[in-house]
Order: structure tokens, then C-alpha cells, then sequence
């Protein structure tokens, strides 16, 4: 029986394991609390549909996931790799990441293993990975996920576009060490990541010029490591920034 009648999937085009991954996991359980009030901690589903598509997640693969939340959509990746593939899930906050590993282990979820950590550092112990994908908005490219991604591995990740000026989705394709390819793109927002629970600002930010006249469907990113140029994390460390370039816009 589906126990996710409440989640609206009309309309989108979804591949058949991401439909069955939706059958199968009971969302609610993920989703709400006892009470029936709404777990914030987690991405609109009908969203959560659009990037797993985007993620292209085969049985067998490493996954890796940057927060958590309520644990839904790890339950979602748990099913579409199978047993014999795993998925590493990481969370800043230690009471979210609890209550999730609480949930996944009442599922009898076994392919999933929640940290409570620093996302912006992915997770090595695990790598390299086939797929990442991140619920949480980073300030720019974390370097350790691209290196902790194989080549030919693809990233769905939210971004500031200050270019486009929006918060975008980009799914990236990972050609070489040192470039990237966009696959898809598509308009969303998250909060902003943080290396602590004290640092997170509920209040998500982006650009204020919203640039409108260009086909996102037709337009493609091309991301290239600048060893010359730095950006700096939360606390202090630096890393190699990723230029972007706009073709067809």
C-alpha cells in the first residue's frame, strides 16, 4: 500500500525507481512529529523528487548527503541504492541527526550511516563517492566534496548565482580534478550551511537583481579550479576557488 498519499508527485517526470523509492518509504514517519506537527528540518518533497532525479542515483553506488534533516530523503537514497550500496549522511545538529538515525534504525534502514559534523567537510572515510548531494546552501564550492566525488561522480548542490542573480540547484558533472560540468539547473533555495549549530541563520539569503532573460533549460556551467584565487570557510581555513562560466547566457 502507498504510504505517502499526502505527497503530491503529479506532474513531475520522474524516473520509475525514484516513484517506487516514494511508494515504498513511509514519509510521514520521517516527516512529522508525534504530535503531527511538521518536522521543519526538511526539503519540500515534490523539490526532494526533482533532485534525486537530477542525482541519476543507481543500485550499489556511495552516496554522500549534506544535512540530514528529518531523514526522508536519506530513506529515499537508502532505496534506490539497495543494500549493496551505501550512503553517508551528515548533520550540524546533534539533536536533528539523532532523531533521524532514531527513525532510519526503526525503518530497519541498515545501507545509512548519520554523522553529526562540519557538512562543509563531507565525509572521507568513504570516498571516492558516485554521488553528493546537498540540502544546505554553501557561501561557494566546497572543495572537499568535489575531491571526495570520483571523476565522472555528479553533485546536486544549492548556490548563490550572483551572476544569475538567484539561489539556484545545479547539478554538476565532475570531468576532471579540476572542472566541473552543469548537467541541469533549477530555481531553490536553502538555508545557509555553518560549522555549528550556534552559527545557523534561519533566515536564508540571496542576491537581490533577479536576472530573468535566459533559458535555463539551454544554459550550461562550466566550473574551473582557481589555485590562484582563495575562498575562506567559517573557521578560518582556505581553499582553491571554482571561476564559473555562463554558456548560453
Amino acid at each position: 500500500m502507498n504510504q505517502n498519499r499526502s505527497i503530491d508527485l503529479y506532474g513531475l517526470h520522474l524516473s520509475p525507481s525514484i516513484i517506487n523509492a516514494f511508494e515504498h518509504v513511509n514519509g510521514a514517519q520521517f516527516l512529522f512529529h508525534q504530535d503531527g506537527s511538521r518536522v521543519i528540518q526538511s526539503t519540500n518533497p515534490r523539490f526532494m523528487a526533482e533532485m534525486l532525479e537530477c542525482l541519476q542515483v543507481q543500485k550499489g553506488m556511495r552516496v554522500l548527503e549534506i544535512g540530514t534533516g528529518s531523514g526522508f530523503n536519506a530513506a529515499l537514497i537508502s532505496n534506490l541504492i539497495g543494500p549493496e550500496g551505501t550512503l553517508h549522511t551528515v548533520e550540524v545538529d546533534p539533536s536533528v541527526a539523532k532523531r533521524a538515525k532514531k527513525k532510519l534504525d526503526s525503518s530497519e534502514i541498515r545501507n545509512v550511516k548519520v554523522i553529526c559534523g562540519d557538512g562543509f567537510y563531507g565525509f572521507h572515510q568513504s570516498i571516492p563517492y558516485d554521488r553528493i548531494i546537498a540540502a544546505a546552501k554553501p557561501p561557494f564550492l566546497p572543495q572537499p566534496w568535489i575531491d571526495q566525488l570520483g571523476i565522472g561522480g555528479i553533485l546536486v548542490a544549492p548556490l548563490d548565482l550572483e551572476e544569475l542573480g538567484d539561489a539556484y540547484v545545479v547539478a554538476f558533472n565532475k570531468v576532471s580534478e579540476h572542472s566541473l560540468v552543469s548537467l541541469s539547473l533549477m530555481k531553490g533555495n536553502f538555508m545557509r550551511m555553518a560549522p555549528s549549530v550556534e552559527q545557523l541563520v534561519l533566515k536564508s539569503g540571496k542576491p537581490n537583481v533577479v536576472l530573468t532573460d535566459f533559458d535555463i533549460d539551454r544554459l550550461q556551467i562550466r566550473a574551473r579550479r582557481n589555485s590562484n584565487r582563495k575562498n575562506t570557510w567559517m573557521d578560518q581555513a582556505s581553499f582553491d576557488a571554482w571561476d564559473f562560466e555562463y554558456i548560453g547566457l
